[in-house]
C-alpha cells in the first residue's frame, strides 16, 4: 500500500474546519511518524482535499471531504496509525490493518 484515502465528514452540529490548518501524523511499527500537512499536489509530505471532483480548503457541517496522500510502501498485515489534527488541538486516532493480501484496491473497515 502506497497510497492512503478516507473520507471525514461533520456533523450539521459542527462549526466550519480549515483544512489548511490540519495536520495528519502517519505510522507503522518500526518507523518514524511522518506528519503531512495541505498541499496542492498529493506525496509523503503533504496530503489533498477534494469534494467530488473539486478541490477545498474548508469542510463545511453536513459535508465530507476526501483526504489523499502517498506513504512509504506498507507490507501486508502491518498495523498503520493515522491521526488527524485538529486546528483546535483535538486529535481523531484512526488506527487500521493492512490486510493479509494486497491488491490493486484495498478497503480498510
Amino acid at each position: 500500500i502506497d497510497e492512503i484515502r478516507f473520507t471525514m465528514g461533520l456533523d450539521s452540529c459542527s462549526p466550519a474546519l480549515d483544512l489548511t490548518k490540519v495536520q495528519i501524523v502517519f505510522s507503522t511499527p518500526g518507523t518514524f511518524p511522518v506528519t503531512l500537512t495541505h498541499g496542492t499536489r498529493t506525496s509523503t509530505g503533504f496530503f489533498t482535499t477534494k469534494t467530488g471532483t473539486a478541490r477545498v480548503t474548508s469542510l463545511e457541517p453536513g459535508e465530507q471531504v476526501e483526504i489523499t496522500f502517498f506513504v512509504a510502501p506498507v507490507t501486508a498485515g502491518a498495523s498503520m496509525n493515522i491521526d488527524v489534527k485538529l486546528p483546535g488541538g483535538a486529535t481523531v486516532p484512526i488506527q487500521k490493518t493492512a490486510p493479509a493480501r494486497i491488491s490493486a484496491t484495498n478497503v480498510l473497515s
